[in-house]
């Protein structure tokens, strides 16, 4: 948000607030994404554009020097797209990212899709992209509907559980059983809510393929991976 890192705290934007991390002691976006890499020697990178996602401008410049810095890495780019054309946008317009396979790869949001036609055209369009069901209040978010239609759903879903990000009271498990019962076969990352590293236990008995994890990692209640 506004070209620094955020803690991002239970869906609250306007109150998120530049993260000093005990990590890194830094809220500049390449030194924390380098930091979180490096700790746990992950290969994607979940980036949310909160400008973006507000309606606000895409912080361009800053998502294209994440990705350029690190090209092997899989950026996972929640930007807010209403539409595949938003994400277009970003990626067709960057020379250094269309010689060659673009890392950056979109995370299209029931909060922003526009209704599930669109959902289904951007989907299609890009069928390396992400869906992220958002929910608040045990309330999903945005007027797609999408997370109505399973079908329609990418090999990568995340469970955006607004009300445990940026806390450490528990991951929402009971939501990863439910849509693994509706369809084994999708890869389903939950969001938030790790406190130790039972949690992580946890999460991958119930058959979790990940989860987007910050808070603990950067205050080290999970430790070395």
């Amino acid at each position: 948000m506004n070209g620094k890192v955020v803690h991002a705290i239970k869906g609250a934007r306007n109150k998120y607030k530049p993260f000093l991390s005990p990590l890194v002691h830094s809220s500049c976006p390449i030194i924390v994404s380098e930091a979180l890499l490096k700790i746990t020697r992950s290969r994607i990178l979940y980036v949310a554009d909160i400008d973006a996602i507000e309606g606000k401008l895409l912080q361009k410049k800053i998502i294209l020097q994440i990705a350029n810095k690190f090209p092997d890495v899989k950026i996972w780019l929640d930007g807010g797209y209403k539409s595949s054309d938003d994400f277009k946008k970003l990626i067709g317009n960057n020379t250094s990212q269309t010689k060659k396979k673009s890392n950056i790869y979109p995370v299209f949001s029931s909060e922003s899709l526009l209704s599930i036609e669109i959902a289904r055209k951007s989907l299609e369009l890009y069928p390396d992209s992400i869906l992220s069901l958002d929910k608040k209040d045990n309330t999903f978010l945005g007027g797609s509907k999408i997370e109505t239609f399973p079908k329609l759903w990418p090999k990568n879903v995340i469970l955006m559980n607004l009300d445990k990000v940026g806390s450490v009271h528990g991951p929402d498990l009971e939501w990863v059983k439910k849509i693994k019962s509706y369809n084994s076969s999708i890869n389903v990352f939950g969001a938030g809510g790790i406190r130790d590293k039972n949690d992580i236990l946890l999460i991958s008995k119930i058959g979790a393929s990940g989860w987007l994890c910050s808070t603990a990692i950067h205050l080290n209640l999970i430790g070395r991976f």
